[in-house]
């Protein structure tokens, strides 16, 4: 069986250390999937914009970072032109608003990569029905193939 490829986006590792009750099981979740990705379960990959927002983070952007090596998860460079030009595609058509273009930026990554799920804990702007059903009209518009998207708790393997 093949391993699957999973983007993922900057929101997911916000959640590795969070200790805040509300967000247990969201951080449960991120812990056990940056494990499985560890294990060889699956790829993980991230863009080089996921890299430098985790960089961003004043107060543990170090330990961000860290996570990417510690979990075997590569970083992949998109061709950032494309990836504008794709995020461009999203917002131009009402998917998303040009002040989420980093957001709109993921997506084009996760979909130029072709990963099999982006995997996200933003459900606002990026896990969301009807903005997912956006991207893959835009995507399939522009020729891409359409995007998976959905979060950590949908991708992770549990135990029987």
């Amino acid at each position: 069986m093949r391993k699957r490829t999973l983007y993922l986006e900057t929101s997911v590792f916000g959640f590795y250390f969070d200790e805040e009750p509300a967000n247990r099981e969201k951080s449960e979740a991120v812990r056990m999937l940056l494990y499985q990705i560890q294990e060889g379960v699956f790829e993980g990959v991230v863009s080089q914009f996921v890299a430098v927002e985790l960089g961003r983070s004043e107060k543990i952007g170090l330990d961000l970072l860290k996570l990417l090596e510690q979990h075997c998860i590569k970083v992949i460079r998109v061709d950032d032109e494309e990836a504008e030009e794709l995020a461009s595609g999203y917002i131009n058509t009402d998917v998303l608003p040009e002040s989420l273009r980093a957001d709109a930026r993921h997506v084009a990554c996760a979909t130029i990569l072709s990963v099999d799920v982006l995997v996200s804990l933003n459900l606002k702007h990026i896990v969301n029905t009807w903005r997912v059903r956006g991207f893959n009209a835009a995507n399939l518009k522009m020729g891409y193939k359409m995007v998976e998207v959905a979060i950590p708790q949908e991708v992770i393997h549990y135990a029987e």
